[in-house]
């Protein structure tokens, strides 16, 4: 990278650096970064093929007596003599099967390791919530899956609530805009825009349970994302950090006023809606065939990034929130994707990126936006969303899941 009289320079201090004598990073991570990226269960043993081939995590939280449950462990940076712990824990707090230790002898390093156990449940097996903990480099991870029950229901918002579902912008500041996503247990609001530095920004609010409209303000706390790649994304619990917050006050099922307050300064916004999502009123446009695809996607292996997928009245947009290949914050947009979507039948869209603007001066999109790249949807199921990403950053196959759908649009009806 450069520094800021066009020096190039090295931001890692070491022993590989001949560039420059000290570290840019406030404080610089360790080389090796061991952490657990993922703990998962299956219902069958996943399957990664080669490119291109499209994977198949037969992801599955609930199971009955008599199945059998398969148990993954994704870790990085894992190093010869290391050594963790695995259990599972019935309902009542008790180990279901005494697991080896968790430890790689293949060599003194791997970038990412990858473990899958088999696990049978007999017919007398005790119902209820199970605890799969992994203990590895200092961390835990626990993942809870179900014998003959399943969670308990989350909180709900009634349905009317989903009117403020959608795009807003601020005519007076095009080049940014906020993506609000009302769930069946709350509301989750995107903004994407830039930073004080004139660096590509998004942020994520904490969940907002309960109703909201016109009348009513909603203040929440917003945070961003601090580290990864479009590569290597890093798990959301350890790359979010608080930001600031957000204060919207609705005058109309279509308009507010929201404040952000945070690291970048504050900034008042009179929003308007772009476009909602067909079928949840205020002006969406009646229900469409693909309307249900409409929430929030992300592909458990890459945590730490997501999609977002509106289905318009006159098409669906696709929003992508992530990293560049350098590290830094991307947010992209597609071009309007007026196909229908349908299961098994793969959609391109032009995917543009932010390149201009600060925090309080944005650049009108016409502007701001070039090219990066395409984007590739096909529907899979109710629950599963094929994207394949190819542009400036690199190409990957995200086999996405759904983090939340909006409320009222249920794809299983």
């Amino acid at each position: 990278m450069l520094d800021s009289a066009g020096n190039l320079i090295e931001p890692h201090s070491g022993a590989c650096n001949s560039l420059n004598n000290d570290s840019w990073w406030e404080e610089q991570e360790e080389y090796y970064e061991t952490s657990i990226s993922l703990v998962a269960t299956h219902s069958e043993a996943p399957d990664f093929p080669g490119c291109p081939g499209v994977e198949k995590p037969f992801l599955e939280d609930q199971f009955s007596p008599g199945d059998s449950v398969f148990l993954s462990i994704f870790l990085r940076d894992a190093l010869s003599g290391e050594v963790g712990t695995i259990e599972v824990l019935d309902p009542d707090g008790r180990s279901v099967v005494n697991f080896p230790p968790l430890e790689y002898t293949d060599s003194d390093h791997t970038a990412a390791y990858y473990i899958l156990y088999g696990l049978d449940f007999t017919q007398s097996a005790i119902s209820g919530a199970y605890t799969f903990k992994v203990t590895y480099g200092g961390q835990t991870m626990e993942h809870t899956f179900y014998i003959n029950s399943g969670p308990d229901a989350p909180p709900t918002a009634v349905e009317a609530n989903n009117a403020q579902n959608g795009l807003y912008y601020d005519p007076g500041k095009d080049g940014e805009g906020y993506n609000f996503v009302t769930t069946p247990a709350g509301t989750i609001i995107y903004f994407y825009g830039s930073d004080q530095f004139g660096n590509r920004l998004w942020l994520i609010s904490d969940l907002i349970p309960g109703d909201f409209g016109p009348g009513s303000v909603i203040e929440v706390t917003m945070f961003e994302s601090t580290g990864g790649t479009f590569g290597s994304p890093v798990p959301s619990a350890r790359a979010l950090s608080v930001w600031g917050t957000l204060n919207v006050d609705f005058s109309a099922c279509d308009s507010a006023e929201a404040t952000l307050n945070g690291v970048d300064g504050v900034k008042v916004s009179q929003l308007i809606k772009l476009a909602g999502s067909a079928g949840t009123g205020c002006g969406a446009g009646g229900t469409t065939s693909d309307s249900p695809w409409s929430g929030l996607w992300f592909a458990v292996v890459d945590d730490g990034e997501g999609y977002n997928l509106i289905v318009a009245g006159n098409g669906s947009i696709l929003y992508y929130y992530g990293f560049k290949a350098d590290g830094q914050r991307l947010w992209l947009i597609s071009d309007l994707i007026v196909d229908e979507l349908q299961p098994g039948v793969g959609v391109e869209a032009v995917m543009y990126e932010s390149t201009q603007g600060d925090f309080d001066n944005p650049v009108p999109s016409a502007q701001s936006l070039i090219q990066w790249g395409t984007a590739t949807i096909t529907l899979v199921d109710c629950t599963h969303i094929t994207i394949v990403m190819t542009g400036t950053d690199g190409s990957k196959t995200s086999v996405t899941v759904r983090l939340a759908g909006v409320i009222g649009l249920d794809c299983s009806s």
